[in-house]
């Protein structure tokens, strides 16, 4: 890199550095070392442009992209990272609704009816699901016994608790 180009980058980190910082940490707010590492990393791509002799027609939406997409590839990295490590932390979804199967098995008559639909209506993994959440075990448990993870789990049994709400309310008994 010629003595210009060191200029020229240097110019550009003065012109847009705290302009980009703000944009780096109003997105990656809780993530301040990965977020001065994104900011680096775009203007170090933009010194290797500048360093190969390309030049730069409009420098501010350049680094603007850029960094979108350096920090989009960042929080990539984050989540394969803990999804690799931790497998996702088990707990319950934050969901705006919740439900469990408590709401529903109530009653022995209903009981009795949901005995009348699971060979019907539920497929082999979904009755399986039922009846290791009726047995009490735990998501863990669960997810060992069916070869899935934890998140697959809490995302089944919500879908099955979905889906025996709308069959026994169909069937009209309750």
């Amino acid at each position: 890199m010629n003595e210009s180009q060191k200029q020229l980058c240097t110019k550009l980190w003065n012109d847009y550095e705290s302009k980009l910082q703000i944009l780096c940490q109003s997105r990656m707010s809780n993530y301040q070392q990965e977020a001065e590492e994104a900011l680096s990393d775009t203007f170090l791509a933009l010194c290797a442009e500048i360093g190969k002799g390309k030049t730069i027609e409009n420098p501010q939406a350049w680094l603007y992209k850029t960094l979108n997409n350096v920090i989009n590839r960042r929080f990539k990295q984050i989540y394969d990272e803990r999804n690799y490590t931790q497998q996702i932390s088990c707990e319950e979804p934050a969901l705006s609704y919740t439900m469990d199967l408590d709401e529903i098995l109530l009653t022995q008559s209903m009981i009795e009816e949901l005995a009348r639909i699971i060979p019907q209506e539920l497929g082999n993994d979904e009755a399986t699901l039922l009846y290791h959440i009726l047995s009490g075990k735990s998501y863990r448990e669960i997810a060992e016994n069916m070869n899935i993870s934890e998140t697959a789990v809490k995302q089944r049994k919500y879908r099955l608790v979905v889906k025996l709400k709308r069959l026994i309310k169909n069937r009209g008994n309750f």
